[in-house]
């Protein structure tokens, strides 16, 4: 065989060899597709004791077959749809309670697989609604909530909500999300192991006892001060639900 015969063979096994890679790649298979990336997860308790994730995303739909969605590699979800940007999936029946690692798969490569730590199932509580005073010449009352879940851990990222009122009046509307803070009053009305032990909301006071407060301002009427919590969301990859409890609080305050 001559050297440019050679070469010209050399090049027909080189396409030959290529096509199958190429064919897979265009089909999104094994051998290429869109990179999978898990943005968020939406929890949807079902009939039965089952359970629905919505996962949200880009790249979560093979062109060739659905995604394999596993907890841990190990328990496979019921896929029921998926497009490029969600999949729904069925979690099975009588799965336990607890951390897992959500995963997506599309495929063998690296960037066809994406995982997002999940919790399934436990309890969102209010251990404690504390009340204080800011004395001195801008004497004011400010209000805080500690958080805890099921095994008694802080629970970080939950959105709360909460009405206050004085007097049995609607005083403010407050929203807040908890983060790891053992609080403005370090936990000095509640007791301070369980301040340390939870997720702090964040402070709703009003703006001091001024007897003429600028208009529309949250001044701070004599009275007694109390919550009524209204929801409490967890934070967007955990499936805790809040037990309904608003704990007894309540302090009264009176202008100097």
């Amino acid at each position: 065989m001559t050297l440019r015969r050679s070469i010209a063979f050399a090049w027909v096994m080189a396409a030959v060899l290529l096509m199958p890679l190429h064919s897979a790649m265009a089909k999104g298979g094994k051998g290429g597709g869109a990179a999978v990336v898990i943005d968020s997860v939406q929890f949807v308790d079902l009939p039965g004791g089952k359970k629905n994730i919505e996962i949200l995303g880009g790249g979560l739909a093979g062109n060739d077959g659905l995604p394999l969605v596993t907890l841990d590699g190990v328990i496979e979800l019921d896929v029921l749809e998926a497009s490029a940007t969600a999949i729904s999936a069925n979690v099975p029946k009588n799965t336990p309670d607890g951390d897992y690692s959500l995963m997506v798969s599309t495929g063998n490569l690296n960037k066809q697989n994406d995982a997002l730590d999940i919790h399934l199932g436990g309890t969102i509580s209010i251990v404690c609604i504390d009340w204080y005073l800011t004395t001195g010449p801008d004497n004011h009352i400010h209000v805080e909530g500690f958080l805890q879940d099921e095994n008694g851990d802080p629970v970080i990222g939950a959105a709360v909500h909460w009405l206050s009122f004085v007097d049995g009046r609607q005083w403010y509307d407050y929203n807040t999300t908890t983060f790891k803070y053992a609080g403005y009053n370090h936990g000095e009305s509640c007791p301070i192991e369980v301040a340390q032990a939870s997720g702090a909301t964040g402070q709703n006071c009003c703006i001091g006892s001024a007897t003429d407060p600028p208009e529309d301002s949250r001044s701070c009427d004599s009275g007694f001060y109390e919550v009524e919590v209204i929801s409490v969301q967890a934070s967007p990859a955990s499936d805790r639900k809040w037990d309904g409890i608003t704990p007894v609080n309540g302090r009264w305050f009176v202008q100097p």
